[in-house]
Order: C-alpha cells, then structure tokens, then sequence
C-alpha cells in the first residue's frame, strides 16, 4: 500500500487473508490478524453473511463506497462515472481491535467490524459524518449519513441536485429525473463538509423511465438517506470542505467539461419559423450590414422537414424526412453551408429529436427492437412526446446505425446539433449525444463537439454538451428563474447553461422585458435568442429603436468579454472551477448564501442585472471593496446593500472585487476576427492579483495536449506594475499582440497606458495621481506615456444603510477606447 504517497512514517500494510503489519520508517514492528476483512485493489473488502462491502479509494482522494446482494461487487459501469477512475493513493488504518479504514489525501472512511457502520473524516481526523449498517428493504440499498458530533450548531445546508427552480440553490432531497424546465442528479454536496454521489445498477426507474432508481432525503439530524433500488450500488464519498472542492471532486468522478468550439462564445440567434433559404440570408445580411456581431444560427424542425412530427400515429407517415433536408430552406445544403461559413462567417446547427417519423424506417426499427417500448426490460411507463416511435439509443447497433444516417450532415458542414425532448429514459440524452460525438470523432478526430440538449445527466458535460433550461415561458418570472438556473446546474455538474433568450412562448413579450433577459444571457455559457414559430422572433431591430439599443449593447458587451469568458472556460477544464459561482463560492455570511439573483464570473465579475419591469435593482456587497465595472465612481464597501432606481434600459449592474485583472477585447463581428485591435486590460487596484489569458486555436482538441498560449499576468499593488509573461511560443491568428492597461482606484481616480506590444514578456509601472511619463520595461520596448482619465459625472448619495440615486450614468473617457456597458 502507497503510504510513502502521504509523506507517512508510519503504516500499516495489509497481507493476504487480512494479515497486517505495523511499519515506521520500513521497519516491522508488529503483526496481527483482522477477521473479516481482505485486501483487494484500492482498498478493503468486508465479508458479511447479508451483505458485501468494499470501500476502495478513487479519484483525487475520494472514496466508493459498494454494497451488493450478490457475488458482484464494486465499480458499477454507468454513463455517469468516467470510464478507467483510477485508484488514489491511500494508506490501510486501524483503529485497535474494532475499526479499519482507507486513508488518501483528503481524508478517511473507516469501517467498524463489529456493527459494519462507517465514518467519514476529513484530511485533519474530523469526524464529518458517521453512517449505519448498509441495509436492504423492499428492493433497495438504504445507506442512512448521520450528522457528526462536534459540527457547527447552524443547520447543514444541502446544495447540488439540480431540480428546476422553485426550490433555489439549496435541496433537501433529490428524486433524480429529467424533464423539460428541470433534471435532477443524485448527487449533493453538504456545508458539514463532504459530497456524496449514488449509483444503482438500473439505469431508470419501474414504470417512470426518465426518473433514476437512487434518490436521496434530508434527515431530521441533518444528515441525508440514499434510497438506491436494485441488488448493487456505489456511493462516492468525498470529503469537501467547500463548494470548490465539491465541484471538483464531482467533476473527478464524472468527467470535466472540455472547451467548446469558439464560436459558442458569440451570439447565437436561433428561432422556430425560419421561412425560407432567402428568409435565412436577408436575417444573416441584417445582421452584418448593422454591424451587430454573430455567430451562428439554429433551425428548429423546419432545416430537414417541412412539418413537424407532432401528432403523426404510431405507424408514422411514408413521406416524413427524418434524416434529409427541407428544401425550402436548404435547396443547396453544401453549398449554402460553406456560403454562411465563408461570406458570412457564421456556423449552423440543427434541431434533432430522438425519434424516427418516417414508416419504413419505424418497420425497419420495430424489426430489430430497436425501439424503446421493445426494450425486454420496459414496463409500461409513459413517453410523453412521440410515443412509440423513439429509438432506444442505449443499443450500440442503433447508435452506430444513427451515425450512419447522420454522416452527410457533418460532410456537408452542419456544425453542432440542438438535441429536444429527449426524456424517454434517464440516458437517452447520454447515449444519443455519444452517437453524435462517436460521429464527430470518426468524421473529424481533432475537432471541438458541441450539442444543446434539453435536459442533462452527470456524464454529458465531458462529451461536450450544453443543456438549456428549457421551453421557458415569456415573462418576469421566467427571466428571474435563469440565475438559478445557470448556477444551480452547474453545481449539480452541468459544464455550460443557455437558455432561450426573451422566453420561448406566452406571447407575453415586450421591448423592455426582451432585453433585460439579452442582459442576463451576457452572462450565461452560451448566449442563444430563440422563440416559438408562431411568435415575433427575437432579433434586436423588431422591438423599437430604444430596445435595439440595449440589445445591441448587450451583445457588444459579450464580445468585449470574450478573453475573459474564454480563458474561464481553459480554467474550468483544467482546473475543474465553474465558470459561473454563486455568492456563498467565496463568502460564508449568511446573506450572501440566501443571495440566488447575483452570482460572480469567475472571481472577476459580480453581476446584478434588472430582472424586474419597474426598472429597480436591490444589490448585495459582499465583504470586502467593489467597483463599478468601467466606471470611475468610488469603490462601494460591503457588507452592504445599495438600491438602484430607475435603472436605465442599457444598463447593467457589474461590480469587480477590489484586486481584480479584467481582460477585454474590441467588439469584433464574429469570434475568428479576433484580435481586432489591442487587449484592454482593466487592473481594480487593492491588493497583489494575477490572471492567466489563454488562447488557442478555437476549432480544435489540441489544446488538451498542451497546444495554448498561456500569458500569465501580475499585478503588484506596491509597486503599481503591471508584469506579464507568456508561457509558450504558440501563437494564433486570433491571439493579441499589444494591450492597453486601465488602472481604477478607489477614490474615483483612474491611469490608462497608451497601447505596447506584449511580445514574449513585459511589465508597466503607471502612476498613481497626476499626468506623468509611466516607466515601461519590456524585452523588446522602452517607454510608453501615460493617460488620465477624464472626471466624470454622477451623484452617489448614501442614506441609511447605502442606498444609492444616480443622476446620471458615469463615463469612462479614455483615448481610442470603446465605450463600455456599465
């Protein structure tokens, strides 16, 4: 056993029939023998007359805890958990004659011999939980956590199961699920300190297909009950003391989410309706002529049939196109593809469902039982869209026929797909998807997948799956739910959320509410307009001169961000950190917990958009020092609150934690015409900070080899210098090559450098106060002259507990800069 792995002297190695032997520094001390108990890869395995126990350690120092009826034991195969987890380093423990225990680097499950009850500690020997005898009834593994002795006295606080959004961030149960507006994981992470993750050996519920077989309950102790059915189960247990730990030891076990093509990055303009091929590229045309940038587009069923397949009978209809083009809108597929690729510059990606409405393919498909109603094991439960004529994508012959039919698409230049109701069973959103990655990957090897879907298991995030929230109806409330949305699945590890942008139906859409929801899908994973068919879509120039206005700042805004987004996005792979956080990521006071309308990108940004027709905004500072994003107006100090009236239409409420380093990039039409001129590189002064820009190619997987550009840059508070260096010698069409640095303070005052190269390595010194030559050191470059920024104009009035009334929207002046959203 690797206790050398943990910089132990001392350990215990276990022999052959339970045989153990006590060692410090190699050198034998005494030897004893557990009854019960033998060694097994990874860990330990208990022998009882009921029940089999193996606890082996896996991942990033985790443990998996397996329980089973019969002879097999350990390491379910499911969609969730990636494929090879390895083993962790651990260490055999014994606790005199009663408890013996897995140890790894964050912490211990340990076993009592007597009563086969367990407990789990983390890296210091706090005890974090302690667990019952693993026991069966009624068809189902119970695996009862209870709450530990010695916690704090406050209530534990359960985050991490997805659900929709009546219940907020926090849970206090799960019945996992997918739906449209929801899915749920059976996974949570606990404020005591530790996650949990449940597998059964079913892969969907008797009679309730989309629903999982392992559920979880609060407990009345604060503990939690898993309810897994089925003769075999997993629990994954982690010791976490935060919520990044816990993202991070649930992204170990299922798969972290890779980066997606650059393009996703834009905007994305998608509509059920599109009239025709002309209809298409008078709207692209638009776009371009008005210089309002995009991206790509996306088709609903219109692209590859004339008319939906709602209501076709079971039997289907012998002239329905399943796996062909409407020729309405694609009368030239290849040619109109390479057409929106090179003159436009733009991507497409197509609705698919998971079903077939052609007849001959439906006899093809119920003669191989290739069907979901075929399935032996299948019970009756409901499907609600398309009834019997949904394939059963967890056969590998339908997948591998699936990528057959799907083949010409990706030759003739589709992009990536938009996967719809897809809740036949809980993995057949998993298994479609892995189709058309399989798909990719033969067609393409080094090429980035990307897929919407609407709903999302643990395991999607890794083949490089979005998933949206939904059919969302239009409306306020619909709008306020997308925070919660975005922040609440991706704890329960979704990678990248987007929603439909102003609502897909209700016919309840106005100028002012359109875009206030383009605001928030600034800060969404993928920002996506989309709407029904028989609905105005949602392009900027149809909701009235003031609305255009603001949408077009809001997609501005997007492209301005795209260093930052992108660069957060490289952070998420390999550091396993969510783009998006909550409040309660990096504050601990009770308000910031109960906060779900704000939420942090990365630790760079903290917004608060208007999510309200009166045009208010009530915002939440957390501790610390907080600045107006591009403004100049004085830092606000949490913890506090401010009130914001009649917020104006093109506004948004960003705030940046003192010490922070914001890149920006100028406002380009489409990602690829990037750099577009110099990085804009926005220093909020306080304290020593760092950040890491990286770029790559944008298109394909090199990057998970090493092919980026990484430049890391310094910020030194007392020295008032800016450093970078860069940590390769890649370069890409896109990757910049001069910056401009913005300096604020926290009393209004603010210094701009002129525009430098960057080069290889670099650093600017820039003065506090009045006019003055800035000192530049550089490899290849002397001085640059400094800049000051112009006063600006905007009344803060502070009255009982920080409520602020602005007389005007503050400017940032500053040479050749473009004006930012603030």
């Amino acid at each position: 056993v690797a206790c050398n792995a943990l910089q132990e002297t001392a350990c215990i190695v276990v022999g052959d029939q339970g045989t153990m032997q006590v060692k410090v520094s190699g050198v034998p001390l005494v030897m004893f023998a557990v009854d019960g108990v033998s060694v097994v890869e990874g860990g330990l395995r208990l022998h009882s007359q009921d029940i089999g126990i193996l606890v082996t350690a896996v991942g990033k120092g985790g443990f998996r805890l397996s329980a089973s009826l019969g002879a097999e034991l350990g390491g379910i195969d499911n969609p969730m958990i990636v494929d090879g987890l390895p083993s962790a380093n651990h260490a055999i423990v014994w606790n005199g004659d009663s408890e013996v225990g897995v140890l790894t680097a964050t912490g211990k499950l340990a076993v009592n011999l007597t009563t086969h009850s367990f407990a789990l500690y983390d890296k210091s020997d706090h005890l974090l939980a302690t667990a019952d005898r693993i026991v069966s009834s009624d068809g189902c593994l119970l695996f009862s956590l209870g709450r530990a002795a010695g916690l704090s006295a406050e209530p534990p606080r359960f985050f991490g199961s997805g659900q929709g959004t009546e219940v907020g961030l926090e849970v206090n149960g799960s019945i996992s699920q997918v739906d449209n507006r929801a899915f749920a994981v059976p996974h949570f992470w606990t404020t005591d300190g530790y996650s949990a993750l449940g597998v059964s050996e079913l892969n969907y519920q008797r009679f309730e297909h989309e629903r999982y077989p392992v559920n979880w309950t609060r407990t009345e102790d604060g503990g939690a009950q898993f309810r897994v059915r089925g003769g075999r189960a997993d629990w994954y247990l982690s010791p976490a003391a935060s919520r990044k730990s816990a993202q991070q030891a649930l992204w170990t076990l299922t798969g972290a989410p890779p980066v997606p093509p650059r393009y996703a990055f834009g905007f994305m303009v998608s509509r059920w309706g599109w009239q025709s091929s002309q209809d298409v590229r008078d709207v692209l045309q638009h776009f371009r002529t008005a210089n309002i940038p995009i991206d790509s587009w996306v088709s609903d069923f219109e692209w590859y049939t004339g008319h939906p397949d709602y209501g076709l009978p079971d039997r289907g209809d012998p002239n329905f196109s399943d796996f062909g083009y409407n020729k309405v809108l694609f009368p030239d597929p290849s040619s109109q593809l390479a057409d929106y690729h090179s003159n436009f510059g733009v991507r497409f990606g197509g609705i698919r469902k998971p079903r077939l409405g052609n007849s001959a393919l439906l006899d093809m498909a119920r003669a191989k039982n290739w069907l979901v109603r075929a399935d032996p094991q299948w019970d009756g439960g409901r499907i609600r869209d398309g009834g019997d004529r949904n394939l059963n994508f967890s056969i590998p012959e339908v997948r591998s026929w699936y990528q057959k039919q799907m083949a010409h698409y990706v030759a003739d230049g589709v992009d990536f797909w938009w996967n719809d109701e897809g809740e036949t069973a809980y993995f057949t959103t998993y298994h479609w998807t892995q189709a058309e990655f399989d798909l990719l990957r033969k067609k393409n090897p080094s090429g980035r997948f990307l897929a919407i879907n609407r709903d999302h298991t643990l395991g999607l995030q890794r083949l490089g799956a979005a998933v949206w929230t939904g059919d969302q109806h239009e409306g306020w409330e619909a709008l306020a739910a997308q925070a919660t949305y975005l922040v609440g699945w991706q704890q329960a590890g979704a990678g990248y959320v987007t929603c439909d942008t102003g609502g897909f139906k209700g016919k309840s859409e106005t100028p002012q509410l359109l875009a206030r929801w383009y605001q928030v899908s600034v800060f969404m994973s993928i920002m996506r307009i989309h709407s029904v068919d028989d609905e105005k879509p949602h392009f900027p120039w149809l909701w009235g001169d003031k609305a255009e206005v603001s949408m077009r700042k809001s997609i501005d805004l997007r492209y301005k961000l795209l260093p930052l987004l992108y660069s957060l996005a490289h952070l998420q792979y390999s550091e396993l950190e969510p783009v998006f956080r909550p409040l309660g990521y990096y504050h601990a006071d009770a308000r910031s917990e109960r906060v779900v309308d704000q939420w942090y990108v990365g630790r760079q940004l903290m917004v608060a958009p208007v999510m309200n027709p009166f045009n208010q905004r009530e915002v939440y500072f957390p501790p610390g020092e907080w600045y107006r994003f591009g403004s100049k107006q004085p830092v606000s100090v949490g913890p506090s609150v401010e009130v914001l009236y009649q917020v104006p239409l093109d506004e948004i409420p960003i705030y940046v934690p003192a010490g922070s380093i914001v890149p920006l990039a100028p406002v380009v039409q489409n990602v690829e015409s990037l750099p577009g001129g110099p990085l804009e590189v926005h220093v909020y002064s306080g304290r020593d900070t760092t950040f890491r820009l990286v770029e790559d190619d944008g298109a394909t997987i090199a990057y998970e080899q090493g092919a980026v550009c990484a430049t890391d840059f310094v910020w030194d508070e007392a020295a008032f210098t800016l450093s970078w260096k860069r940590q390769s010698d890649l370069r890409f069409p896109t990757s910049f090559e001069s910056l401009r640095v913005l300096v604020f303070t926290p009393d209004g005052q603010g210094t701009a450098s002129r525009v430098v190269s960057i080069r290889s390595s670099g650093s600017l010194q820039l003065p506090r106060a009045a006019p003055q030559r800035e000192h530049v050191h550089h490899s290849h470059q002397d001085a640059a002259i400094s800049e000051i920024f112009a006063a600006f104009g905007g009344l803060v009035v502070v009255l009982g507990f920080v409520v602020v009334f602005r007389s005007r929207r503050p400017q940032l002046e500053h040479p050749a800069a473009e004006p930012l959203l603030a």
